[in-house]
C-alpha cells in the first residue's frame, strides 16, 4: 500500500503529537486495515475534545487538525467516560483510503 504511506505517517504523527502535547500523559496508536480503508486510532489520557485553532502565518503549531480535515477521508473523536475503560480519556481517529483527497494531489 505505498500510496497510503506518506499520508498515514503524516496523520499518525499529527494525532500522536497532539495527544502527547495537549493531553500530557500516555498515548496509544492503533491501526486497522479493513475494506480497503486504513483506520488510525489514537487514545490519550485527557477527556478534553480536540479543538481546531486558527492558523497564523508565523505559527509553529496548530496545523494538526487542519491536516486531518484536509487529508483524511473521515475523522472524529469520542470521550471514554472511565466507567468501563479505566480513567476518563478520549479517542481521536481518522480513516484514509487508497484514493487520496484532492488536497493531497
Amino acid at each position: 500500500m505505498p500510496e497510503l504511506v506518506e499520508r498515514a505517517e503524516l496523520l499518525a504523527s499529527e494525532m500522536l503529537t497532539n495527544a502527547i502535547v495537549h493531553a500530557g500523559g500516555e498515548a496509544d496508536l492503533r491501526l486497522k486495515w479493513s475494506a480497503e480503508t486504513l483506520r488510525m486510532t489514537v487514545w490519550d489520557s485527557s477527556m478534553a475534545p480536540p479543538g481546531i485553532r486558527p492558523l497564523t502565518a508565523g505559527g509553529e503549531s496548530g496545523r494538526g487538525l487542519h491536516l486531518l480535515r484536509l487529508l483524511a477521508d473521515r475523522w472524529s473523536h469520542y470521550p471514554l467516560t472511565g466507567e468501563r475503560w479505566g480513567p476518563a480519556s478520549k479517542v481521536v481517529w481518522c480513516e484514509i483510503s487508497r484514493t487520496p483527497p484532492a488536497a493531497w494531489a
